[in-house]
């Protein structure tokens, strides 16, 4: 399964395939995961670096949650910060 799940305003989120030469990272080769996008420029003022910071913390939080996406990993590029989900 791959494709777009969602786009915002400031984001796009999509799911793709892991691809893996080991299981050190916790998932299986041909594993589902969903990558979320925020683009760093569209962070123009505080308030936006801060609600970046609690979907963060809220989605590593309530991870657990049968109910809840399973947040994994936060990855820094160049112009995007990733959520791995």
């Amino acid at each position: 399964m791959q494709g777009d799940l969602g786009k915002g305003g400031k984001s796009s989120t999509v799911v793709l395939n892991c691809i893996s030469t080991d299981d050190t990272n916790g998932f299986q080769s041909g594993t589902p995961v969903a990558f979320k996008a925020i683009q760093k420029s569209s962070a123009t003022c505080i308030d936006d670096i801060l609600a970046v910071e609690r979907e963060i913390k809220a989605l590593a939080l309530l991870s657990p949650h049968p109910n809840v996406v399973r947040y994994h990993a936060t990855l820094h590029g160049k112009e995007r910060i990733y959520l791995l989900m």
